[in-house]
């Protein structure tokens, strides 16, 4: 619970052949790979946490015929672990607030 607020994670776990789980979360976590996708019109990248493995992001999106142009300013983290002796991979995005990122 946040804020009041329920707050459901969800955990995926799943296996695609030919990749590895490093490349295929490099790929969602790296913004510049994020943008071949074609749902990104802008984005900025802010570095201000000093840190290599979470940045966050400010994007806006383009307009689709079944959602209007919005934006969205999130943390975006990757992180190495062992589970059951597996070496896994996992990247959490959360939205927050960034001084030079206004939501519009």
């Amino acid at each position: 619970m946040d804020n009041d607020i329920v707050c459901d994670t969800t955990k995926a776990i799943f296996t695609v052949k030919g990749i590895t789980g490093h490349e295929l979360c490099q790929n969602f976590w790296n913004s510049g790979t994020r943008h071949d996708h074609g749902v990104i019109k802008e984005s900025k990248v802010f570095t201000d946490l000093n840190s290599s493995d979470t940045f966050i992001v400010h994007e806006l999106l383009n307009k689709h015929w079944v959602a209007d142009q919005r934006d969205i300013c999130f943390w975006s983290h990757i992180r190495n672990f062992n589970s059951n002796d597996v070496s896994s991979w996992i990247v959490v995005n959360y939205s927050t607030e960034h001084k030079e990122a206004p939501i519009r």
